[in-house]
C-alpha cells in the first residue's frame, strides 16, 4: 500500500520545474530550427536528399529525408524554389510552405535530440541513483550548444552519440554483451563510437574478462564493414570517403588526422596516453564508463579543430558530472564558451549575411555579422587571439581529463554526500 502512495504522490515542485525547463527548451529548439537555415551541413544534407549530385551518394540519412521531402510534396503544401538558397546564393523566403518543409526535415534532429535527452535521463538514474535522472534531462534539454550544435547546424551527429549512449546504459545495467549492438550500429554511421568499444574493452578486460572486449572489438569491426558496405551499396568508393567531407560521411580528418600534421603527433600520442592511463585507474562501478569515456574524449579532442557537432559527444557525460558537482558545471562552462569562441571566430558560424546559421533580418543583425566577420579576419585576432583559443581549448580539456584520471572512481563530496 505505501508503494501505491508513493507512486501517487504529487510531483514535486523541483520536478515540475525540471518539466517545464525541457518543455521551454524543446519551445525553443523548434523555433530555432525553423529559422536557422543557413548552416552548410544542412543546406548540403537536403542537397543531397533532394538530387544527390555526384560524387556524392544517397546515404540512409538522406534517403530517410528523402522520404520525408516526397510525402510533404504529395500534400500539395505549395511549390518552394530551393535552388539559390541550398547553394547559398540568397536567402529563402520565408513562406508557410518553406518554414513546414524545414520543420518536417528537421523533425528527425529534434526527436534525437529528445531520445538522447531520455537516455541520459535513464543513466543518470542508473549510475547516479533515482532523483538525478530528471535534473540531467533537464540539463542536457537547456544547453545552448547543443542546440546550436543540433538543431540549428542540422547535422546528423545526434545519431551515433544516441547509440554510444544506449552501449553505456545496458553496460551499466550488466547487459555487457547486448553493448555490441548499439556499438556496432554506432560504428556503421560515424567513426568515434569506436573510441567508446575500445573503453568497455579495456574496463571489462580489468575484471578479467576476455569474452566480452572479443564481442565489442568484433562489433566495431562489423560496424567498419557496414559502413563500407552502405558506402559501396550507394555508390561511393571506400577510400575516396574517407578523403573529403560531407556531413553524412566519415573523413579520416574526424578521427586521426588533420591539416595541420603537427597535431597528428599530439592527438595520436594523447588518445594512447590516456588509454594506458585507463587501464592502469582504479575505476569500478557503474560510474566508471562514462567517465572513462569522457576522459578519454577530452584527452583526444584537445588539439583538435572540432565543428560544433563533433563535441556533442562529451556533453551527456559533462552533464551527468555537472548535476552532481556543481564544480563540474562550471568546467563544462568555460570549456564549451571556448569552444564556441574557436568556431566563431575560425568556422561559419558566422558569415556576411548570416548570424549562428540563421540569415541576417533587421539592421542589427547585418551589423553584428558584419562586425563579428571583419574581426574574425583581423590580422590580430588570426596571429595572436585565435592560437592563444586553441592553447586555452587544449589545457582545459587535458586538465579535466587529467583531473578524472586522478580521482580515479573517487566520489566527489558531492557524489558522496547525495542530493
Amino acid at each position: 500500500m505505501d508503494g501505491v502512495v508513493r507512486r501517487l504522490r504529487r510531483p514535486s515542485k523541483m520536478s515540475l520545474l525540471y518539466v517545464a525547463v525541457i518543455a521551454s527548451a524543446l519551445t525553443f529548439k523548434i523555433l530555432l530550427s525553423l529559422v536557422a537555415v543557413a548552416s552548410y551541413d544542412f543546406r548540403t544534407t537536403v542537397q543531397l536528399a533532394l538530387k544527390p549530385p555526384e560524387p556524392y551518394f544517397n546515404s540512409p540519412w538522406t534517403t530517410f529525408l528523402r522520404l520525408l521531402y516526397i510525402g510533404w510534396d504529395k500534400l500539395s503544401l505549395g511549390k518552394v524554389d530551393l535552388g539559390s538558397w541550398i547553394t547559398g546564393r540568397a536567402p529563402p523566403t520565408l513562406s508557410l510552405s518553406f518554414l513546414s518543409l524545414i520543420l518536417l526535415l528537421k523533425l528527425p534532429i529534434i526527436t534525437l535530440d529528445l531520445a538522447c535527452g531520455y537516455l541520459i535521463y535513464l543513466l543518470a538514474s542508473e549510475v547516479l541513483g533515482e532523483g538525478w535522472g530528471l535534473k540531467s534531462y533537464a540539463l542536457w534539454m537547456a544547453n545552448p550548444y547543443v542546440t546550436l550544435a543540433a538543431e540549428m547546424d542540422g547535422s546528423s551527429d545526434l545519431l551515433p552519440l544516441l547509440f554510444i549512449l544506449f552501449a553505456l546504459l545496458l553496460y551499466a545495467r550488466n547487459r555487457r554483451y547486448s553493448c555490441s549492438i548499439p556499438l556496432w550500429a554506432g560504428v556503421s554511421v560515424k567513426f568515434y563510437p569506436l573510441f567508446v568499444a575500445l573503453i568497455l574493452a579495456i574496463l571489462s578486460r580489468r575484471e578479467g574478462k576476455t569474452r566480452e572486449p572479443i564481442a565489442y572489438m568484433g562489433a566495431s569491426i562489423a560496424g567498419l564493414a557496414t559502413y563500407f558496405y552502405l558506402i559501396g551499396r550507394w555508390s561511393l568508393r571506400s577510400i575516396s570517403s574517407l578523403t573529403y567531407y560531407t556531413p553524412v560521411t566519415f573523413t579520416i580528418s574526424e578521427i586521426m588526422i588533420i591539416s595541420k600534421t603537427a597535431n597528428i603527433g599530439l592527438a595520436t600520442m594523447s588518445l594512447c596516453l590516456f588509454l594506458y592511463l585507463i587501464h592502469r585507474s582504479q575505476w569500478s562501478g557503474r560510474g566508471a564508463a562514462p567517465d572513462a569515456t569522457l576522459s578519454l574524449l577530452l584527452a583526444y579532442s584537445a588539439f583538435l579543430n572540432w565543428f560544433p557537432p563533433y563535441l556533442l559527444a562529451a556533453i551527456p557525460f559533462l552533464t551527468l558530472k555537472s548535476v552532481q558537482d556543481k564544480s563540474w558545471l562550471r568546467s563544462m562552462t568555460y570549456w564549451l564558451i571556448t569552444a564556441f569562441l574557436i568556431q566563431t571566430l575560425s568556422l561559419d558560424l558566422v558569415t556576411k549575411n548570416s548570424l549562428f546559421y540563421v540569415y541576417n533580418h533587421g539592421a542589427w543583425m547585418e551589423k553584428a555579422s558584419s562586425t563579428l566577420y571583419n574581426i574574425s579576419g583581423d590580422a590580430t585576432v588570426t596571429w595572436v587571439v585565435k592560437p592563444l583559443l586553441r592553447s586555452l581549448f587544449a589545457a582545459l580539456s587535458l586538465f579535466y581529463a587529467v583531473k578524472l584520471i586522478l580521482r580515479g572512481g573517487r566520489a566527489s563530496p558531492a557524489e558522496a554526500g547525495g542530493k
